[in-house]
């Protein structure tokens, strides 16, 4: 039986049964089968089946399933286009006035201090064995993940002839409960982590302070005050923008670029380009307010184009290996 027929069968409703509308909110069993039958496990937690059925649609959440990294790496999915080239051009709207960009800030907001108060680490690294239940013996190995991002980042910076003692400042903008934190403030002078998540900070803190370092300080990112840090000549985000509306994510690097000292470096991971993603700003807003981990496509255009004008030169532009279904990008910005 072919993986399509599997899932078919896996989301059909007994004969006596009306028939599943994909438009419905998912219902506890919904989680279950999808759980069970896609990505072959029970979900890890009753809040985590809490969570998914928050999420607007049986559709929604199936796309999440398919679309997670647990089920790419089954194998399954089918292998991405050649190039984006030959995609159609994206449906997504990339602007909103200032009141909608507070609002979709504060949906945001909520769903992150709702895991970050129930499973802050799993929140981070999506895997069952950082799920509350099994941190206690897996929390080593989710910190120690952390030097592999530092890694890739001094890279990065090494190609294109920089190195850390050429930085006084480096925000980490997405800090979560420090996982690059650690390996960052044991390689920079300074390091100032930033997270939407007041529970996430709040266990970072913890983290920085049984790890005695003197040299990092953490802000909390708001609806008011999407960029808290200032005075940096180094800007890092992976594994986080790509949770923001294309709005939201553009506002953000917009205040990071223009913050950003002359000479100074922006590194940025972030997908911008997904098959069948759509962006508009009030269906959005009109959607369950912070209920499910979202995931978003920003347009690389937009995004070159935004740099430019805030005289950010692109230095390199590297294709993340192993995606299926998305196209996610590391751009290497300089302030000229």
């Amino acid at each position: 039986m072919s993986i399509l027929d599997r899932l078919a069968t896996a989301f059909r409703k007994p004969d006596d049964e009306p028939p599943l509308s994909l438009a419905t909110q998912p219902t506890a069993d919904d989680v279950r089968n999808g759980y069970r039958f896609i990505l072959g496990r029970n979900p890890e937690s009753d809040d985590v089946v809490r969570s998914h059925r928050g999420q607007a649609s049986v559709a929604d959440l199936r796309h999440g399933l398919l679309s997670s990294r647990e089920f790419r790496d089954q194998g399954f999915m089918p292998p991405p286009k050649a190039y984006l080239a030959h995609s159609p051009a994206e449906d997504v709207q990339t602007a909103a006035d200032e009141d909608e960009l507070r609002a979709m800030v504060a949906k945001t907001g909520e769903y992150w201090a709702s895991v970050g108060r129930t499973a802050p680490h799993w929140s981070v690294l999506t895997e069952e064995k950082y799920a509350p239940e099994s941190l206690s013996e897996n929390e080593d190995a989710f910190f120690d993940s952390g030097a592999a991002d530092r890694d890739l980042l001094l890279c990065l910076l090494r190609r294109i002839g920089r190195a850390p003692a050429d930085f006084r400042r480096c925000v980490e903008y997405g800090c979560g409960v420090g996982r690059d934190t650690l390996p960052l403030a044991a390689t920079f002078r300074e390091v100032v982590g930033l997270d939407i998540s007041q529970p996430h900070l709040d266990v970072a803190q913890q983290k920085i302070a049984s790890a005695n370092l003197a040299n990092v300080r953490l802000m909390h990112v708001t609806p008011d005050d999407l960029m808290p840090a200032s005075d940096y000549d180094l800007w890092f985000s992976r594994l986080v923008l790509q949770h923001n509306p294309p709005p939201v994510t553009l506002a953000i690097l917009d205040k990071a670029f223009s913050r950003l000292a002359s000479g100074g470096v922006a590194i940025i991971h972030l997908p911008t380009y997904c098959d069948g993603y759509s962006f508009n700003v009030a269906n959005y807003l009109a959607s369950p307010i912070g209920q499910n981990m979202e995931m978003h496509a920003t347009p690389q255009r937009v995004i070159l184009d935004l740099a430019f004008s805030r005289n950010c030169r692109l230095r390199e532009i590297h294709e993340e290996p192993g995606h299926r279904i998305y196209i996610t990008n590391l751009f290497v910005f300089q302030k000229t």
